[in-house]
């Protein structure tokens, strides 16, 4: 009698985990496959102007899924404030314009200064150094211990913009300062390539 009831409850344990694993997987077959998630734009620790609007950092949100295309100069810290453009192309007429008006006297063609990248905040870590017209793939096994691990940058003295890319967008540094903490910006570990202007 104990043996019949052990092998119906065996049975029917056999049957449950069946029927079980069944649904499981007709279930799984008729739901979608979920689409990637959208991309997350940090928030910045200061505000932001975007495509001249002044806004509050935490109004980045409502870019999240879609690149942005930040830049940093002179004008930038001494307001106080981060210009993130919609696309590229703004971003770049904008930074044509600021460079031509903020030009040096020094020559870009005889300034071989480099730009350096640090792993940690304040330059800690050791620096990768690229001086202009140079470039970096982060996948690079060369440099891959700072992919996706830069953390605040020196930018070059010379007349060039420092650039950083990620995913998705791109952050630029004027020349002639330091960045000792990429996450005011929301570019902490974001950077998968870089380059320096010559």
């Amino acid at each position: 009698m104990k043996k019949q009831t052990f092998l119906k409850l065996m049975a029917i344990t056999l049957f449950s985990v069946f029927f079980t694993t069944s649904i499981t997987q007709i279930t799984n077959a008729q739901t979608p496959v979920p689409a990637p998630s959208e991309h997350v734009h940090p928030i910045p620790l200061i505000p932001i102007i975007v495509d001249g609007v002044k806004m509050a950092p935490e109004e980045i949100s409502k870019y999240d899924g879609q690149p942005l295309y930040y830049l940093v100069n002179d004008q930038a810290k001494s307001e106080g404030v981060v210009y993130i453009f919609t696309t590229l192309k703004k971003l770049t007429a904008f930074a044509e314009v600021a460079q031509i008006s903020g030009m040096s006297n020094q020559t870009m063609s005889s300034c071989i200064d480099p730009s350096a990248f640090f792993n940690d905040p304040s330059f800690g870590g050791t620096p990768l150094y690229l001086a202009p017209g140079q470039n970096a793939n982060l996948y690079n096994s060369a440099f891959y211990s700072y992919n996706y691990n830069i953390e605040s940058v020196k930018t070059t003295d010379c007349n060039v913009y420092t650039k950083l890319y990620g995913s998705p967008g791109q952050l630029w540094l004027a020349c002639c300062g330091d960045t000792p903490n990429l996450n005011i910006y929301g570019w902490e570990n974001k950077a998968s390539y870089l380059v320096v202007d010559p």
